[in-house]
């Protein structure tokens, strides 16, 4: 893999990570939401001054003032529970020339890795937020008494998502350690689970060509870290090192 297609990997898991922050926040609404997606998605293309984004949701369109829609696009749909809920699409508006074609195979994959984040954010916000203070066993109750102690802000994080305490306890109920420097996880590596950050930080980063590594991503605490083989395929990065190394204790 050379450098531009690092770069064009660099862009790509830019974009995605950008995306993450502007869904990551259940209560905003959702014109908000899309408004910045409008935003951020053209700059995960090659071609990011040509490219404006448009999407659909039900009966509404939006889209940046002055999009001109072309031929040159790319489209996804967003489904929920199987049901298609609206669509997303990519123009380029003028015409382009390269000799690896006008999009790229990672360009695809993010596009629909977009509109499966959308699907979640607008099926999570159409759920009824349930009220935290519920029964839990004696157990449980110790465990989220320590974990108050431990981690302060945690249930309160928690608590905006709408989870009852059982639910919280199934998400804290395996904490991990990790010492500064410690590798965390590296693609191709078989994943069935997520991380909640609950303290420090982590770096993302990438290694290519003679052993130079490219730092991309930080994610800081009450940020979810999960590798793509979790959801049963590998997006990016293919032929070189996507690694998570922890910042911090």
């Amino acid at each position: 893999m050379n450098t531009s297609d690092l770069q064009d990997r660099a862009k790509e898991l830019n974009c995605l990570y950008q995306v993450d922050e502007a869904l990551h926040v259940i209560d905003k609404e959702i014109t908000e939401a899309i408004s910045d997606l409008l935003d951020i998605i053209p700059n995960g293309w090659r071609y990011s001054d040509l490219c404006e984004a448009e999407i659909i949701l039900g009966d509404q369109i939006y889209s940046r003032a002055g999009l001109q829609r072309t031929e040159l696009k790319q489209t996804a749909l967003i489904k929920a529970y199987g049901e298609i809920i609206g669509e997303i699409r990519v123009y380029y508006t003028r015409p382009v020339k390269s000799d690896r074609g006008i999009f790229i195979a990672g360009e695809m994959q993010m596009l629909q890795s977009i509109a499966e984040k959308i699907a979640m954010f607008v099926t999570l916000k159409k759920l009824k937020p349930s009220n935290i203070e519920d029964e839990t066993t004696p157990d449980d109750t110790e465990m989220l008494k320590r974990l108050q102690h431990e981690y302060p802000d945690m249930m309160e994080w928690l608590k905006n998502l709408g989870l009852k305490k059982r639910e919280a306890v199934q998400v804290l109920r395996n904490p991990l350690n990790f010492r500064k420097g410690e590798t965390i996880g590296k693609q191709g590596a078989f994943t069935s689970y997520f991380i909640l950050l609950a303290k420090g930080a982590t770096k993302s980063y990438i290694e290519g060509p003679s052993s130079k590594s490219y730092s991309f991503m930080l994610t800081l605490p009450y940020d979810f870290i999960a590798m793509s083989s979790l959801f049963g395929k590998l997006l990016f990065f293919d032929g070189c090192i996507n690694s998570l190394h922890c910042l911090s204790d």
